[in-house]
């Protein structure tokens, strides 16, 4: 019996995680730094497979493509729209980039613009196996 435990722990030991954060790199910059609400700016992100198998990734514009939160990590932005759930699939070969843009004006959930001050924001794509993030990008509405 303590051999099957041992060599199902193995196994388990051995197997490689396919999990899409971990060879799925989510890099994205502001067209601004600085903006007043109400401003249009754009998100460019760029989506690299960095690993040896192919991704699918959904590049619909629901759920949005990026997440807005305070300082203190409260969500706050972009404002929630209605969405047709319809998906649009990407296929990423190892080695392949996909790089998208976005127009975004500082809408906010709670409130139609977001109040001046500094916030982040965090680029997301929905993939095949979970949702990949990237790193948080600083930014500053202006009054």
């Amino acid at each position: 019996m303590r051999l099957i435990i041992l060599g199902l722990i193995g196994v388990a030991a051995c197997q490689r995680v396919t999990s899409p954060q971990a060879d799925v790199e989510v890099s994205a910059r502001l067209s601004s730094a600085e903006f007043r609400a109400g401003d249009t700016v754009r998100l460019t992100v760029t989506v690299t497979n960095r690993g040896d198998v192919i991704r699918e990734l959904n590049i619909a514009e629901c759920p949005a493509p990026f997440v807005v939160t305070t300082e203190d990590g409260a969500e706050v932005g972009p404002a929630e729209h209605a969405c047709t759930l319809q998906l649009a699939m990407k296929t990423l070969a190892p080695g392949e980039s996909f790089t998208y843009t976005v127009p975004w004006s500082g809408d906010a959930r709670s409130a139609p613009r977001l109040p001046p001050g500094r916030y982040f924001l965090r680029a997301r794509v929905p993939a095949k196996g979970g949702l990949i993030e990237g790193d948080l990008i600083a930014f500053r509405i202006l009054p």
